[in-house]
């Protein structure tokens, strides 16, 4: 979990570094900011990937583009060896670069190719346009105004820093909140801030102040008849087994919370079926008797050889 800020031609240039700083939670390994001049990036950092190399905000060798990223990116090695191929040289082994020259390739065309949970901003200094993009199922948050100018961040409250930003509240995200408990994108509880939708991605033009938000992926129909019991049964097991095999992509040790439920058991059977190893498992204990789980947390730890903790 990381944090992604930014100002582009907006009248809070002084209040960035207070902005940034709101967003230190996310990322407590790095905190930095890029001052292009009419563009200020900004990211905190939680260090997954290339621990040492993918330092961000990153810049692509001939200064044209700038990114800040929060996520992680599945399939970063496949696009990888696809950018080697027709003559992009790496510096690091970060994802981060790869998405980085990814956009100098293939442009709005690289956010379908992408397998992973993402919310990432490219500014395009020679143009002066900027692009951003979420993942698929929204996982990862990304905000923006363009009240004045073009602002981005990972939550509100790099916003509510800016001195003399707007704080009037939406209401349809107060109604969003009483009946969802979440406000549901577009809206945020800030009038003058929305959210870009999941599967999402937008450009925003500096010189025309053109914003285009627009879809780049939907769920697909089903197709043919439904198929039997065993037949799904094998399917979602698969995919499930794939899912988590592909998301154990990291340069720090794996773990997973435990509570010794369906789902967190699943996940640590997936993980350790992975060959996830050393792999730690996290479960909290309550004082309610009728509330705690970690007996059945601790015999699935002890089934499948975690290092628990609780």
């Amino acid at each position: 979990m990381c944090g992604i800020f930014g100002l582009i031609e907006t009248p809070w240039r002084g209040s960035a570094t207070a902005a940034l700083d709101t967003l230190r939670a996310r990322g407590p390994d790095e905190c930095k900011l890029l001052d292009l001049g009419e563009a200020i990036l900004g990211h905190t950092r939680l260090a997954v990937i290339d621990l040492a190399g993918g330092h961000q905000p990153m810049r692509s060798p001939d200064g044209r583009y700038a990114i800040v990223f929060n996520g992680e990116i599945y399939n970063y090695r496949a696009l990888r060896v696809e950018l080697e191929a027709v003559g992009y040289v790496f510096v690091t082994h970060s994802d981060t670069e790869v998405l980085l020259h990814g956009f100098a390739e293939w442009g709005e065309r690289l956010t379908p190719r992408l397998d992973g949970m993402f919310a990432f901003v490219v500014w395009d200094a020679r143009e002066r346009v900027l692009f951003a993009a979420r993942d698929r199922m929204g996982i990862k948050p990304f905000f923006y105004s363009i009240a004045s100018g073009f602002a981005f961040a990972s939550t509100l409250a790099p916003f509510l820093s800016l001195t003399g930003f707007p704080r009037g509240l939406d209401y349809e995200a107060l109604r969003d909140y009483l009946a969802f408990q979440t406000p549901l994108a577009p809206h945020s509880f800030l009038a003058a801030v929305r959210q870009l939708p999941p599967a999402s991605q937008l450009t925003w033009a500096a010189r025309s102040g053109r914003l285009d938000v627009r879809r780049y992926w939907s769920i697909p129909s089903p197709t043919g008849p439904a198929p039997d019991r065993e037949e799904l049964l094998a399917t979602v097991d698969t995919a499930l087994a794939d899912s988590v095999r592909r998301q154990l992509v990291a340069d720090v040790p794996l773990g997973a919370f435990l509570s010794g439920g369906i789902d967190s058991s699943l996940m640590v059977h997936y993980m350790a079926q992975a060959g996830a190893r050393p792999l730690k498992t996290f479960s909290l204990r309550f004082a309610e008797q009728g509330f705690d789980e970690t007996p059945h947390a601790r015999a699935v730890a002890e089934r499948f050889g975690t290092e628990h903790h609780v």
